[in-house]
């Protein structure tokens, strides 16, 4: 399937789709994590044991960083990118 989407995009944009196919592949897993310790930790919860619980929340909390992180990278690259071109701008017109 991956050779099928290759075919239809140009040659010069098969890396960035790589790039992006691995970032959806990523996003997806951590997603399924996240909902796959949900059942541990709400088992303990409704069991009455909210010191196991507790523990569920750390890869709890890893994978909505994760995720978390992986929606904010692209609005930081953005702005880094926004403030280089600013700089070049001033720089070529002093």
């Amino acid at each position: 399937m991956t050779a099928h989407l290759r075919g239809l995009v140009p040659a010069d944009q098969h890396r960035p789709l790589g790039r992006y196919l691995a970032a959806v592949t990523g996003y997806a897993v951590s997603e399924g994590v996240a909902f796959g310790v949900l059942v541990p930790l709400l088992t303990a919860l409704i069991d009455g044991h909210p010191a196991t619980a507790a523990w569920w929340l750390i890869p709890l909390t890893a994978a909505a960083a994760r995720r978390l992180v992986r929606a904010l990278l692209p609005g930081i690259a953005g702005v880094a990118a926004v403030l280089g071109l600013a700089a070049r701008a001033l720089r070529t017109t002093r």
